[in-house]
């Protein structure tokens, strides 16, 4: 939804017709551009990262992972500043412009991923109110599910949650919880790689950037991760499993594997009607 609604461009790039509203979100106007020559909505310097937030980043001395986290905390505080762009994007597509060079690591970055949880949560909120349910009764009617397929729903389920239980008790028996588990499983099996950035463990634990933060902590804590700056850019941190990870995960694994070959003859994946 974040990236669909809100787009993120250096300012130096050319317009596009596209682009809906532009916003510049830097507190420095940028370098050889006349103020008057800047296709924009308006300047909102204030939702940019604190002076001190952005030295110290830029000097090296706060790493990605807890820029991100840093600033995400002074925009929670300050929600007069990004209000705006919450705001424009009901109309349409919102362009973030900024200037840096670096397009992996900049603000504009933490800013849409941070838009993007404003408008989860707006919409959460707005499915669990009486207006909402009203408006779904009052919808018409459609054919209900035939028998069958109701069925094959349910069998899913319930083979679904047996794999999971047995997976809950296998893990705690090696003496971890299933969401350590998880975050062995996501590190050493990221596509191409034996590690993951906390931002793309986040994505694949479908978890809240802090809430994984907190969960590497731990691992690492016990022995299980250890975390190192990246070759390619000493901003970015890698996560990688430690020795004892990699018994963990090797023995737990082979398990569920054995467990999901053994569910193979029963396991049905509900399949569209129509589908061959």
């Amino acid at each position: 939804m974040s990236d669909r609604l809100f787009r993120i461009k250096r300012v130096y790039d050319a317009a596009a017709a596209d682009d809906g509203t532009r916003f510049l979100i830097d507190r420095l106007w940028p370098r050889g551009i006349a103020r008057d020559a800047l296709a924009l909505t308006a300047w909102l310097p204030a939702v940019a990262p604190s002076a001190g937030l952005r030295r110290g980043y830029h000097n090296h001395a706060v790493l990605w992972s807890d820029f991100q986290q840093r600033y995400w905390s002074e925009l929670q505080a300050q929600p007069d500043t990004w209000q705006p762009l919450l705001d424009a994007s009901a109309a349409g597509p919102v362009t973030l412009l900024y200037a840096s060079r670096d397009a992996k690591h900049n603000h504009a970055i933490a800013l849409r991923a941070f838009l993007g949880a404003r408008l989860r949560a707006r919409a959460d909120t707005a499915l669990s109110s009486p207006t909402c349910y009203a408006s779904i009764a009052a919808e018409p009617a459609v054919a209900p599910l035939e028998k069958g397929q109701l069925e094959t729903l349910a069998d899913f389920r319930y083979q679904l949650r047996r794999f999971l239980r047995f997976s809950e008790e296998l893990v705690h028996a090696y003496g971890i919880t299933p969401q350590q588990y998880q975050l062995l499983l996501q590190i050493k099996g990221y596509p191409q790689r034996d590690w993951a950035t906390v931002g793309e463990l986040a994505e694949r634990l479908q978890a809240k950037h802090h809430g994984v933060v907190s969960l590497v902590s731990r691992c690492e804590k016990i022995g299980l991760v250890r975390r190192q700056p990246s070759l390619h850019d000493r901003r970015c941190v890698e996560v990688h499993l430690s020795p004892a990870g990699e018994r963990c995960l090797d023995e737990l694994a082979r398990q569920h594997w054995e467990q999901l070959q053994s569910l193979h003859g029963n396991w049905i994946r509900p399949v569209p009607a129509g589908a061959d």
